[in-house]
């Protein structure tokens, strides 16, 4: 009998890497080879063909749908000098025993399958060894995977629980919909589902959330500048922290400390440059845009493509429609987060993320399939350059490298690792071999899949002819490297600068200010570490003290969330969850550098939310009477509200 679990299809990533058989077993003559991949015998992709080889390198990544106790096949087939086409290897790979093995969450897991010339182990001769690298998200292996358990069926109305008759836990009913079926009704969140609750269920649920919060958050600050990216400190200086855990900084050469981190100065210092330039660029009048929430893209589109170039350059103007408030830079602000997020969706195809463990983002070469993708990309070019004329950031990063093709620098074999682990490794193994002994049959060409659809590129004129060699592989991976950063995607880089050169002069960037990528992505990410004692020190108050009981209690709940609440928080107070350079001290209002301020309504009514002013930076916080009245109604509005009014 199977578990549910096996009929939760979902995608899995596998990488071919490489295969090798031993001299000795196989023809003398160098082959030419490819391998099939078969999904519980189900015939799903095959790999390029690699010539004159008995240890042919692919490095080919597929994703295909699979069940946690799919079977995973390796055909790896040779063809003849008569177009013939034979077995020299098959393998099995157990996908279940894979994601028990690695608790049901694989991450570049590289594999080892045997090759034989049969499927029978016991009596086949061991013809050689293929490797793969296996990808995928948290599979949920609850209910029956143990080695032991016992297993049953289940229906889809109903999910394994240690007693299906125990009564449903607190706030759920069953109910029966018009063809009889049975389902479950969670007043708590308001949702229904198939499967029969259980305690035990909703705390594995509950703990499988917590996780998924934190990894989405560990990949959503990964993406910023942090103090392990700003590079080594100058020399004679050194890092400590203070009984409190203050980090602070030695000068060993004049014998002085300071907060500031050495590193930052010439970043804070071109930030600043850089908004006098801009400054200087700046047209009069405003540029007024009116958008609706539910059409946000769309809307955005419309008016900012239509836009003559200056104009956006103009006081950036922003109204949401059917609401009231007047945008003294808040709602700019939140207009910028909410488009970037919208735009830099992968699900609309334009950009994608790099790799299946890295979350930034870069050109998808499939962006054709919206056919006015040339004209998008026109578009996201202009709005990236208005938030770095306007001092907006946007909600998601691009890779470093893309941050360099928009600055003109080279391209290094070094960017590639800091986006694909798996790809550096293997161009690094053809830089360091000897490729007379290996013979990986590489020529100057390079495959990759579209939408499905395998496609080739010659690295250069002929190159499908040009074997790679100890003298040439250095050009080789010179190429593979320009390719890598620019497959089919040409066309669209080339219109996103059009557009962004528009609004923001690219030899300012390049040649005034010369930025490099990482102080690109700061002017345009921010700096997104949360230090509530930083946020603390840089606060003032109205109609209230720093030891007043209601701010004293507000400090604890920001304190006691998560930095995923905490985010939210930001955004709930300032319209965005980016720091500017220089952290609190620095923030941005509608008059320039604004600080937080908290404000105490006596006279509001203790039942009553807190109210947010964006364009101030500025909390009004009730008279509460208990830490739990207040920390309820501040995770209620910052998780709850949403849009502007005027008092």
């Amino acid at each position: 009998m199977t578990s549910a679990t096996d009929n939760n299809a979902f995608q899995l990533s596998i990488v071919i890497n490489s295969a090798k058989f031993p001299g000795g077993q196989m023809s003398k003559t160098p082959s030419k080879l490819y391998c099939k991949l078969l999904v519980d015998g189900s015939q799903l992709a095959t790999t390029q063909v690699k010539r004159k080889t008995w240890a042919p390198v692919w490095n080919e990544d597929h994703t295909v749908l699979v069940r946690p106790r799919s079977k995973l096949q390796f055909n790896v087939n040779r063809v003849n000098t008569f177009g013939r086409h034979s077995l020299v290897g098959h393998g099995t790979l157990d996908l279940h025993h894979e994601l028990e093995a690695s608790g049901g969450l694989l991450r570049n897991r590289p594999v080892l399958v045997e090759l034989r010339l049969d499927a029978d182990v016991a009596s086949s001769q061991r013809t050689g060894e293929l490797v793969a690298t296996l990808s995928c998200d948290q599979v949920n292996l609850a209910g029956g995977v143990g080695g032991q358990r016992q297993r049953r069926s289940t229906t889809a109305s109903e999910v394994i629980s240690p007693d299906a008759g125990e009564a449903l836990p607190a706030g759920w009913e069953r109910r029966l919909d018009p063809q009889g079926r049975v389902y479950y009704v969670d007043h708590n969140t308001r949702t229904t589902t198939w499967q029969r609750p259980s305690n035990q269920l909703l705390h594995a649920q509950a703990v499988y959330q917590t996780w998924l919060r934190e990894q989405d958050y560990g990949q959503f600050q990964g993406r910023f500048v942090g103090d392990d990216q700003l590079g080594p400190l100058p020399p004679g200086w050194e890092r400590r922290a203070d009984q409190s855990g203050r980090v602070y900084y030695v000068n060993h050469k004049d014998r002085s400390t300071q907060w500031e981190d050495p590193r930052q100065g010439a970043i804070r210092s071109k930030a600043s440059e850089f908004r006098r330039l801009c400054s200087d660029r700046s047209q009069p009048g405003q540029f007024q845009l009116c958008v609706s929430r539910n059409n946000l893209l769309e809307d955005s589109f419309r008016q900012v493509a239509a836009a003559d170039p200056a104009a956006l350059r103009k006081r950036l103007f922003v109204r949401f429609q059917g609401e009231e408030g007047l945008d003294y830079g808040g709602l700019a602000r939140e207009w910028f987060f909410h488009l970037s997020h919208e735009l830099m969706n992968p699900m609309y195809c334009l950009f994608e993320y790099t790799s299946t463990n890295n979350y930034c983002l870069q050109i998808n070469p499939a962006s054709e399939v919206n056919p006015e993708h040339l004209l998008y990309f026109h578009f996201v070019g202009r709005f990236v350059a208005m938030a770095l004329f306007h001092g907006c950031f946007i909600d998601n990063g691009f890779s470093l490298p893309f941050y360099k093709r928009i600055l003109g620098q080279p391209l290094s074999l070094k960017d590639i690792e800091a986006i694909d682990n798996s790809y550096y490794n293997s161009l690094v193994f053809i830089r360091d071999s000897d490729l007379d002994e290996c013979e990986l049959g590489l020529y100057f060409s390079a495959s990759y899949e579209v939408l499905g659809e395998k496609r080739e590129h010659e690295l250069k004129p002929g190159g499908a002819n040009i074997e790679v060699t100890n003298e040439n592989k250095l050009e080789y991976i010179r190429l593979v490297v320009d390719w890598r950063f620019s497959r089919s995607v040409e066309r669209q880089t080339e219109y996103f600068l059009n557009g962004f050169n528009e609004v923001v002069p690219l030899q300012l960037l390049r040649s005034e200010l010369r930025v490099d990528a990482r102080d690109l992505e700061v002017l345009l990410c921010g700096m997104h570490a949360i230090d509530v004692d930083d946020w603390e020190r840089n606060t003032k108050y109205k109609n209230c003290e720093a030891g007043c009981q209601q701010v004293r209690w507000f400090w604890q709940a920001a304190r006691a969330m998560d930095q995923a609440r905490r985010t939210r928080l930001l955004q709930f107070v300032t319209g965005t969850c980016r720091l500017p350079v220089g952290g609190f001290s620095h923030l941005l209002g509608s008059n320039g550098e604004q600080q937080f301020c908290i404000e105490l309504l006596s006279a509001c009514p203790p039942t009553s939310l807190p109210r947010s002013h964006t364009c101030f930076n500025r909390l009004d916080l009730p008279p509460y009477q208990t830490f739990e009245q207040l920390q309820e109604k501040l995770l209620f509005a910052i998780d709850e509200t949403e849009g502007f009014s005027q008092e």
